[in-house]
């Protein structure tokens, strides 16, 4: 599944600007990465912000649920599904064809809508995952379409693969930034590296809860699951706390769980905020990611997470991410302070990861009318 990266040490930016350059036309909407002064760099994402009046209603992205709907794939894509997964079979490494809430369309008329329809893992790995293989293990850095003939399939059956999910399964994901306030009353962001033992991404900085939109309980309704608020609390306890991704949960009610009604409490009391911030599209797999904020203004609740209580969990950190990284904030929020500074240079962070750090920042900066 995962790309050579070694060839990526070459020149990460080389591979950036390969991506930028075959999907030039979006420039105009492509993340711009700098902090305040610094001259802004383009990072391979397309980044379609959520109108403010978005912002608070995180489900409000999500548009039609097309259950009869089923990704359109091609022979090739399904020959290229059943050679990785064989390929990763014998690696040793654990897959499991679930199912998966995918992209149908992107629609920017009014609001900020996508409208998915239902896929399977086993479709995004022949379909997208396929397509960033190839770019990245192609002999050099891919300029144009030609050079790429999985991903030039897809645009010869779509037209606007950034838009528009035909063509392949473009399996969503969501990638939420966590702020909260700490002791001394600034406020500090969560920002992870990943382990060198993920398959894609290694060594690179990301949010840290993300994961993959889709259905807990797959023989019951989809459509009872389909909400990114739920979501949201699903990766929290996942990513935060360890609990293990087997524990099948009925995303209507994880109020039972200590630390989802932990939250669920500072959520209703106006002492923590889940805003929506928008939508990413990664160019190296063509596959979209709602991206969230989680705003905390409690101050204890650092606390209470770092040292655990008696009813609730420690932190504790997935394998996914890096272990000897303390859980301290990455920066401090203010009006002097630049807000993504310190974090290097684009290609050290994953694309999409860095679009939610971007939209989320600027939100959480306008909430605290600190802009």
């Amino acid at each position: 599944m995962a790309a050579k990266e070694k060839n990526l040490g070459a020149s990460k930016q080389a591979y950036a600007n390969g991506l930028i350059n075959i999907y030039r036309d979006y420039q105009d909407r492509m993340l711009k990465w700098g902090s305040r002064g610094e001259r802004a760099e383009l990072s391979p994402a397309v980044v379609l912000e959520a109108p403010m009046g978005q912002r608070h209603n995180p489900d409000s992205v999500l548009g039609t649920l097309n259950l009869h709907r089923k990704p359109d794939l091609s022979d090739i894509q399904i020959m290229e599904c059943e050679r990785v997964v064989k390929q990763l079979v014998s690696e040793g490494k654990k897959v499991e064809n679930k199912l998966t809430y995918v992209m149908d369309s992107i629609d920017l008329s009014d609001s900020l809508k996508i409208n998915c329809a239902i896929g399977t893992y086993f479709d995004m790995i022949g379909s997208c995952v396929s397509i960033q293989n190839e770019f990245y293990n192609h002999s050099t850095v891919a300029t144009n379409l030609g050079e790429l003939p999985l991903r030039e399939r897809i645009h010869a059956r779509n037209p606007d693969p950034i838009l528009n999910g035909s063509a392949r399964s473009a399996a969503i994901a969501l990638s939420m930034l966590i702020v909260h306030q700490d002791q001394d009353g600034t406020y500090k962001y969560f920002i992870r590296r990943r382990s060198n033992k993920v398959a894609t991404h290694a060594g690179l900085l990301h949010v840290m809860p993300s994961g993959m939109f889709q259905p807990q309980f797959e023989l019951d309704d989809l459509r009872a699951d389909f909400t990114i608020v739920q979501q949201a609390k699903l990766e929290y306890v996942q990513e935060f706390f360890g609990i293990n991704d087997e524990k099948k949960f009925n995303l209507s009610d994880m109020s039972s769980v200590p630390e989802v009604g932990y939250l669920e409490n500072l959520l209703e009391k106006g002492s923590a905020q889940l805003m929506l911030t928008g939508i990413a599209i990664a160019l190296e797999n063509l596959r979209p990611e709602i991206c969230a904020v989680l705003l905390i203004h409690d101050k204890k609740w650092i606390q209470t997470v770092k040292e655990g209580t008696e009813s609730h969990k420690k932190m504790k950190m997935n394998w996914e991410f890096e272990q000897k990284i303390p859980f301290d904030g990455k920066g401090e929020i203010g009006i002097n302070t630049p807000l993504i500074a310190g974090l290097g240079h684009s290609t050290d962070v994953v694309p999409v990861g860095a679009a939610a750090i971007k939209m989320g920042l600027r939100a959480v900066a306008e909430e605290l009318k600190i802009v």
